[in-house]
């Protein structure tokens, strides 16, 4: 089974052996890839959508693995009981979503050993949002592909050794910094691109709103700055001194 360059590095970050939960399955393809491969020994596909779950369950019965991958009708984690999968996967969905997926299934998430996120936006809500709820970033990736950018992580409960993130690693992540990860670098240059357009755009404004916005954007360029120089400088301290 062929799948997308974001969804197979999201399916790199499942532990092997773990069974999965698939929020949001759409065509049940990460679940079938993985049980095929044998990553996995069995998972649950679940869907808030009756179509897309009925196209998953034709992809099951395809690959005959309907003994291994229950498709189920569900609002994020409503339909998941505690203890039923050790992975979470939620991709694909929007950053404040995924939190909302995230505070209403506390429950089930008490008993899981690891949530597999790639948020498409508010990154940095999700990840404050883990800091907060008691669970570690262990381990992101981020991929190009067809000009867009996909950051995703692995996290999990911190035991009780709570670690405060700082505001450049709430926006661009942990791991991709300590990482140094090239496709980071990257974004981070496309981000600049976009901020400094829409700061030369605003430069001809003199509105209260276009200088309060432009006050942001100069703030956020010293962040994609500071960030920028974590992955190619040498040295550089962890919590950057405010401008």
């Amino acid at each position: 089974m062929q799948i997308s360059k974001r969804l197979t590095a999201v399916s790199g970050l499942i532990t092997p052996g773990c069974r999965l939960a698939d929020v949001g399955t759409d065509h049940g393809y990460i679940p079938i890839k993985l049980v095929l491969s044998g990553r996995i020994p069995s998972a649950i596909a679940m869907d808030v959508n009756q179509g897309p779950l009925e196209r998953a369950r034709a992809h099951i019965r395809e690959y005959h693995l309907e003994t291994q991958i229950t498709a189920r009708l569900s609002d994020g984690l409503e339909q998941l009981s505690p203890g039923e999968a050790d992975s979470v996967l939620i991709a694909g969905m929007g950053g404040m979503l995924t939190v909302r997926i995230l505070k209403n299934g506390k429950a089930v998430l008490k008993q899981v050993k690891e949530l597999i996120l790639q948020p498409q936006s508010d990154i940095r809500e999700v990840r404050l949002f883990l800091q907060e709820e008691g669970f570690r970033i262990a381990e992101e990736d981020m991929v190009e592909e067809d000009g867009k950018f996909y950051p995703m992580m692995r996290a999990v409960p911190d035991g009780g050794k709570k670690e405060e993130l700082s505001e450049l690693q709430l926006l661009y992540g942990p791991c991709l910094l300590s990482g140094k990860h090239p496709v980071l670098l990257r974004y981070l240059e496309h981000e600049r691109g976009l901020l400094e357009r829409v700061q030369n755009k605003l430069s001809r404004e003199e509105t209260q709103g276009a200088l309060q916005r432009r006050e942001e954007i100069a703030q956020s360029l010293w962040m994609n700055e500071q960030a920028g120089c974590r992955i190619t400088c040498s040295e550089s301290a962890d919590h950057p001194a405010e401008p």
